[in-house]
């Protein structure tokens, strides 16, 4: 059969943009991502049962094989949640490894600062109420994981699946390129799933749109009283409550200061990935200062 290729995220990262590209492509076979995260991040790992996804993976394989196809198993959740500090990305490398042995690894990163204001607005997005400051620097009492912006060290990551896969099988590419030139990066993404470029594929198309800046402080207000169920923001005391139904109303008291979350990361984080992104230049042989990521002090 033709490849098969893991993509790993990062989320916040094009995963949205692959993903499309991925159903696009003919003679691809797109595993459905549910059932395939499912298999990969059971988050129990005591419980967690290789041998149901081991064997989940090889019939997708077979019907990948049957068409002649490249088998895409795709997931941006498969290099950890941002919101709970990518705390099982290694746990997650290792189940990847043992059922699917022969992979090729595709992981799409994205300039730190760009990304980690991004990650925000999608917390933000799914009902978070922390500040820009509260989210990415939480307090670490180490019970509950949350944001770790080490984690943008991508050196890491990327040597530990080369130390999984070996250097040739780990394929690293960048949002920016993307946004610089879509048609050669989706031709080197189609020359690795062995595959060509959809006739009339919407290059440019964007799949996922971040929350634009303008409306962000009333989305945090309001979040304080949503009642949706969800891990990452604790009941507020009036939530269920009639005030509740009021609360479109609250949004001429929220702040009037807003800054914008690209600046807020550069404010706090300008200078620190220099290190790592030196180190994955040198990794990678590639010039990371020309397409915008921090090299130089």
């Amino acid at each position: 059969m033709k490849s098969i290729i893991v993509h790993i995220g990062y989320t916040k990262a094009a995963s949205s943009t692959l993903q499309a590209f991925f159903s696009a492509c003919a003679d691809v076979h797109h595993v459905d991502r549910g059932i395939a995260f499912k298999h990969l991040t059971s988050p129990n790992a005591l419980t967690w049962d290789g041998s149901s996804a081991a064997a989940f993976f090889a019939e997708q394989a077979r019907v990948a094989e049957a068409s002649g196809s490249c088998m895409v198993v795709s997931h941006e959740r498969l290099s950890g949640n941002p919101h709970s500090g990518h705390y099982d990305d290694t746990l997650i490398a290792q189940r990847i490894a043992r059922i699917l042995p022969d992979a090729q690894i595709l992981i799409c990163v994205r300039e730190q600062l760009a990304l980690i204001a991004s990650v925000y607005k999608q917390y933000l997005r799914i009902g978070g109420t922390k500040t820009f400051q509260q989210y990415v620097l939480p307090t670490q009492d180490y019970r509950v994981p949350g944001f770790d912006h080490t984690k943008y060290e991508y050196h890491h990551l990327v040597e530990y699946y080369w130390q999984l896969f070996g250097p040739d099988r780990v394929h690293v590419c960048f949002v920016e390129d993307l946004r610089e030139d879509p048609l050669s990066f989706f031709n080197e993404v189609a020359n690795l799933l062995g595959t060509n470029l959809p006739e009339h594929y919407e290059l440019n198309k964007v799949h996922n749109p971040a929350e634009p800046d303008e409306s962000l402080a009333k989305l945090r207000w309001t979040n304080f009283f949503r009642t949706d169920p969800t891990s990452i923001r604790d009941p507020h005391f009036v939530q269920n409550q009639p005030t509740c139904e009021t609360c479109p109303h609250f949004s001429s008291l929220q702040s009037t200061e807003n800054p914008r979350p690209e600046d807020e990361s550069r404010r706090i984080f300008s200078g620190y990935f220099i290190g790592s992104n030196k180190l994955l230049a040198s990794m990678l042989n590639v010039d990371l200062a020309a397409k915008g990521y921090d090299v130089l002090p």
